[in-house]
């Protein structure tokens, strides 16, 4: 299938499927319009909605990258029959027994909470926009509350208790079952959601490779425990999300924007793909339109260094997901153009592996030389990433065999993935490479390229050649002179 994406900006952009974008023909105009990857929250909906979904998008797209964001150990509300607004003053009752919700009673599902909140213990539902206050503990089933912040209250929204001992850790129950569900269809990514330790992802670490599967781990961090542990579960994990909405109920309001700019300088040291994520261009919800605030949002989360920036309500169940990808688009492009490469980003690796210190000197080529791209050819997507952390001004290409890889660089800040046939020398893979970017615009023939690849093909993880190449010289001779370093 031919490469769909419409692109003008180098930061990613991930969108989550719902009511709103679950049609082919939307999808369609989304990643016209510039997503990424897909994210489907298996919060809500079954097993055979997501094989609906997820075979809907193979269909439509086989580039696009699909990210099954698996639900964690989260305190939810029930079935609630009726949406209804609560006001301050209002009596709830957050009950472990298994009920339709309406304005009095709506059950929750972790049913051990009543018997773990205490009197004048804050619970917060839906992202924090509704607050409850305990009031009294019935029978250890009951929880009785009186509201104190007012808000719209619908089905399986989640509750945050920050003031209570958590007991459920990643990967619960229900997150293997639909792990091992997911695996059926190799997705791209899973989302950890409330990993606190790096060895929370061992679990599903070993039920991937257990499936022979090569999908990545990205953590979400949305515990005040995971920032004490931060390294550590960078070190684990393949990328990680910035997940606002429920770390803004872990730590103050006034922390977040700093714990945010901290986790993405992190990871970029680290060359790990980070994604910002919540409440972005919340208001085109509903409206046509983002508030300035949120335009500086996510123009601030692109000029810290994020690798891609998350719609969660605005793509799955808002009224324009099309017109917020395209603001979300036309945003990102305009920080990027104050961008300015760094090259004191050099990462942790990169005194330590030979990878490393070639995509160190793969920005500060590109930097003193007049590129038109930087081509890395690569088996799992690792010098890629180095490469990128270092947000080159030009084009980088990652070129690979292996369709995994190639979906899974969708991620990545500044890459336009390149899926190629599998060679037996770097320079049929070279040559391959350069012809389908040029079919596909991403470099001219008069470009000069720095070329990054492996002469040990096979092996991952050995990447020992650059060079700066004529695309016309290329694509001239049948066999290319290389020089190792």
């Amino acid at each position: 299938m031919t490469h769909m994406i419409t692109k003008i900006t180098k930061t990613k952009i991930v969108c989550t499927l719902g009511p709103s974008s679950n049609t082919e023909s939307m999808l369609k105009k989304m990643i016209k319009a510039g997503m990424d990857v897909v994210r489907i929250n298996f919060s809500h909906g079954s097993h055979e909605e997501h094989e609906k979904t997820i075979k809907m998008v193979r269909k439509v797209s086989e580039d696009i990258a699909l990210l099954c964001d698996l639900s964690g150990p989260k305190f939810r509300i029930g079935e609630v029959k009726n949406a209804f607004e609560i006001n301050p003053g209002d009596k709830l009752i957050l009950t472990a027994d298994e009920v339709i919700g309406d304005e009095n009673r709506i059950s929750v599902n972790h049913k051990l909470l009543p018997q773990e909140v205490k009197v004048g213990n804050e619970l917060w539902i839906n992202d924090g926009l509704v607050m409850l206050e305990v009031t009294s503990i019935k029978n250890n089933v009951d929880i009785y509350t009186t509201c104190k912040v007012g808000g719209p209250i619908s089905s399986r929204k989640g509750i945050n208790a920050p003031q209570v001992p958590v007991s459920l850790f990643f990967p619960t129950k229900k997150d293997i079952n639909d792990a091992k569900f997911a695996l059926e269809y190799d997705p791209d990514y899973f989302a950890a959601s409330f990993v606190r330790k790096a060895n929370d992802l061992i679990p599903l670490r070993e039920l991937i490779e257990k499936n022979y599967k090569h999908t990545h781990i990205i953590s979400k961090i949305e515990h005040r425990e995971a920032l004490k542990n931060i390294k550590e579960i960078i070190k684990a994990s393949d990328g990680i999300m910035v997940a606002r909405g429920d770390l803004g109920l872990e730590i103050p309001t006034e922390d977040v924007p700093i714990v945010q700019k901290d986790l993405i300088k992190q990871c970029n040291i680290y060359s790990k793909p980070v994604i910002t994520a919540t409440q972005m261009l919340e208001s085109m919800t509903i409206n046509k339109r983002p508030t300035r605030a949120e335009a500086s949002d996510v123009s601030n989360a692109v000029l810290d260094g994020t690798d891609a920036v998350m719609l969660s309500g605005e793509t799955s169940v808002g009224k324009f997901p099309v017109e917020t990808i395209e603001y979300m688009n036309r945003i990102a492009h305009r920080a990027e153009e104050v961008i300015t490469s760094d090259l004191k980003r050099i990462t942790h690796y990169s005194e330590e592996t030979l990878s490393g210190v070639l995509g160190h000197a793969a920005q500060y080529t590109a930097s003193k030389l007049d590129l038109g791209a930087i081509l890395a050819i690569t088996r799992t997507g690792s010098t890629v990433r180095l490469v990128s952390s270092h947000r080159p001004k030009i084009p980088i290409i990652g070129a690979t065999s292996f369709p995994t890889t190639f979906r899974q660089l969708q991620l990545v800040w500044g890459v336009e993935p390149l899926l190629i046939d599998i060679k037996t020398s770097t320079d049929k893979i070279i040559l391959e490479s350069v012809e389908k970017s040029l079919d596909n615009h991403y470099i001219k023939e008069e470009d000069k390229i720095l070329v990054i690849a492996g002469t040990l093909l096979g092996i991952p993880a050995k990447t020992n050649l650059i060079q700066v190449m004529d695309v016309h010289e290329i694509l001239s001779v049948s066999d290319i002179a290389i020089t190792d370093i």
